[in-house]
């Protein structure tokens, strides 16, 4: 029995330090916030055994999956869709203050936004959250909050400065202009409001197929409003490139068959999103002039940039 207990502690132990190099090592990196190193040191030793087990099977190609070297990402490609918010802008901050203006205005018992408010869920998800935690007898409906959320987003928006994202305006030149592809605005947000924010982005006229939220039965991560674009421009979905920025909107690409580029802001650890995923960018920037090659193939002209400067 005192065998069987050290032997019970020690594995513990072994497991619970593991978990804590593996813990450290993301905030290190700064894959995921600090508020997840206890959840991460507990699940870290297994994600890896998972991960390990899945190269060894071949469901996955190697540990630094799910970056393609060898893949152009717009071989063979006819269109490239974008997310909203959080992808084109950063939209979150202003979200949050419509809803705490509309919470300020109910009597619910709830007086915060935070905790409640997630980047990519769709709003009528956050306030169904919000609803189901107060302890209010008389709750308005869902649909109502929504629609005040809506309205007062759009009454804050004029006086908001809301930038998009850096390297959007060459990206979408290449892509139109010399690529000759179809680009498209799709997002989980209503109509009216997506209208609003594009005036405000000036960003109107650049697309040339939008769908929101309230023009599809399903929203992301359902697979429907990507699917729906790639029938309405009669391509296949393998054929098209989605920059995405929450789990919620990458799940919904991923299940569409659709190449995936994550705009991360490290609020997600990248283990959440799909394995498909094929790179992490800051902005639109950074991957200027790259997306027609391959991973190998710049590494390969970075070398030879590195040695002629050597030489000269």
């Amino acid at each position: 029995m005192l065998i069987l207990k050290i032997l019970i502690t020690t594995t513990i132990t072994i497991y619970l330090l593991a978990g804590f190099v593996y813990a450290f090592y993301l905030e290190i990196k700064g894959s995921t916030k600090l508020r997840y190193f206890l959840l991460n040191m507990i699940t870290g030793p297994f994600y890896v055994y998972y991960i390990w087990h899945s190269v060894k099977t071949g469901k996955r190609t190697s540990f630094n999956e799910p970056r393609r070297k060898n893949v152009r990402i717009l071989e063979g490609k006819k269109a490239v869709f974008f997310d909203l918010d959080g992808t084109l802008a950063d939209t979150a901050p202003l979200w949050k203050q419509a809803m705490e203006s509309v919470l300020s205005k109910q009597d619910l018992g709830v007086y915060s936004a935070t905790g409640f408010f997630k980047s990519g869920d769709s709003m009528d998800s956050i306030w169904e959250s919000v609803l189901a935690y107060s302890q209010s007898e008389d709750k308005p409906k869902v649909k109502d909050l929504v629609d005040q959320t809506n309205a007062e987003f759009i009454k804050l928006l004029p006086n908001a400065e809301l930038q998009i994202t850096e390297g959007f305006w060459d990206l979408i030149t290449d892509l139109k202009v010399a690529k000759k592809l179809k680009v498209g605005l799709l997002s989980n947000t209503p109509e009216n409001v997506v209208l609003e924010v594009t005036k405000k982005l000036e960003i109107q006229s650049v697309f040339d197929i939008l769908i929101t939220g309230d023009q599809v039965k399903n929203r992301k991560p359902n697979p429907e409003i990507y699917l729906k674009a790639a029938k309405n421009l009669n391509i296949k979905p393998k054929e098209a490139l989605v920059f995405e920025d929450s789990v919620i909107g990458a799940t919904a690409a991923d299940k569409a068959g659709m190449s995936i580029i994550i705009v991360w802001n490290r609020e997600k650890a990248q283990y959440e999103y799909p394995q498909s995923v094929y790179e992490f960018i800051a902005d639109f920037e950074s991957i200027l002039g790259f997306l027609d090659k391959s991973y190998n193939e710049v590494l390969a002209e970075s070398l030879k940039a590195i040695r002629e400067s050597r030489k000269s």
